[in-house]
C-alpha cells in the first residue's frame, strides 16, 4: 500500500474533509455501529485528502502488465476502512487506486485517478511504470461511492464496475451489491430487474445481515469483508481475465454463488 501519492493529480478537499469540520463524526455516529471501529474509520490525521491510497501486489512479475481499478469511498469513509476488501483485491493482480477523499461524489476523483494511474504507468520515473494494463481498466465504489462509480462507467477507459450499495444498474458491465437492512430497504427484485435490463450483468443481495446498528445492510463490505471479497475479485477476474475459477464462481445453474437463497440472493447474466 502506497500512501498519499499522486501528486500533480489531486482533487478538490471537500469542507467536511478540512480540520476542524464535525460533519463526519456526526454522521458516522447515526450508523450505531461499534464506537471503537468508528473513532478508526473518522481518523483521517495520517492521510492527504487531495492525494490517493494505491493498494497493489505485494510481488509483481517482470513484463506481466496489471488491470487498473479506481475505488470510491463511501460518505466519510477513507480506503482504509475498506482495507480488507481493497488489499484482498490487489493480491489477486490488479492495482486499486484509491481517492482519499471522503466526498468522490462531486469532486471526479474516480476519474483523477485513472489520470493519476496512466500517467503513472507512462513515467519511467514512477514505480509503477510500465505495470498497468490501460486497456483492462475496472472502478468500484461504496454508497457515495458507488454513485460516482455509475458515473465514472462513462467514461470510455472503464470496463465493468462494481456498484456496493448504490445504484442497481451502470453503462457498462456491472456487478450490483445490497442486502437486507440498507438504506432505503432495498429489495432483490429491485436488484434483479436492474441486471435483467442490462446486457451483461449480476447481482447479490445479502441476508442473515446482523443488526449492529441502524441500516447494518449497508457496510457489509466494511463489518463482513469475508461474505464480500471473493466475489468482488471474481468478477473481476472473470471479466478481465476469463478466469475458469471465477466463471465457475459466476456461471451455470450449479454455480458457486447460485442456489444459495438463505445466505443470498444472486444472478447473472450475459457472461
Amino acid at each position: 500500500m502506497d500512501v498519499n501519492v499522486g501528486a500533480g493529480f489531486e482533487v478538490a478537499i471537500a469542507s467536511g474533509d478540512r480540520a476542524g469540520s464535525t460533519t463526519c463524526a456526526g454522521f458516522v455516529a447515526g450508523f450505531g455501529e461499534d464506537e471503537e471501529a468508528s473513532k478508526v474509520l473518522l481518523d483521517i490525521s495520517k492521510l492527504k485528502m487531495d492525494l490517493y491510497t494505491v493498494y497493489r501486489p505485494a510481488t509483481v512479475a517482470d513484463g506481466v502488465k496489471y488491470p487498473i481499478l479506481t475505488w470510491g469511498n463511501g460518505t466519510c469513509a477513507k480506503p482504509e476502512g475498506y482495507g480488507a476488501l481493497l488489499r484482498y483485491v490487489a493480491s489477486q493482480g490488479y492495482y486499486v487506486f484509491a481517492a482519499n477523499s471522503r466526498w468522490v461524489g462531486g469532486n471526479s476523483a474516480m476519474t483523477k485517478a485513472l489520470d493519476f494511474a496512466f500517467a503513472a504507468n507512462a513515467d519511467s520515473a514512477s514505480p509503477y511504470y510500465g505495470r498497468l494494463d490501460t486497456t483492462k481498466v475496472g472502478a468500484f465504489g461504496h454508497s457515495q461511492g458507488s454513485g460516482a462509480t455509475v458515473t465514472a462507467a462513462r467514461d470510455a477507459r472503464v470496463k465493468a464496475a462494481i456498484l456496493f450499495n448504490g445504484g442497481t444498474s451502470a453503462s457498462k458491465p456491472f456487478f450490483a451489491v445490497s442486502g437486507d437492512h440498507d438504506i432505503g430497504n432495498p429489495t432483490a427484485a429491485s436488484y434483479r430487474s436492474g441486471m435483467n435490463g442490462a446486457p451483461k450483468a449480476a447481482f447479490i443481495f445479502y441476508h442473515k445481515v446482523p443488526e449492529t446498528g441502524s441500516v447494518s445492510g449497508h457496510v457489509t463490505l466494511m463489518t463482513q469483508p469475508e461474505r464480500v471479497v471473493e466475489p468482488a475479485a471474481g468478477f473481476f477476474e472473470l471479466f478481465f481475465r476469463d478466469d475458469p475459477k471465477a466463471r465457475a464462481l459466476f456461471v451455470g445453474t450449479s454455480c458457486g454463488l447460485c442456489n444459495k437463497t438463505a445466505d443470498f440472493d444472486f444472478g447473472s447474466k450475459g457472461f
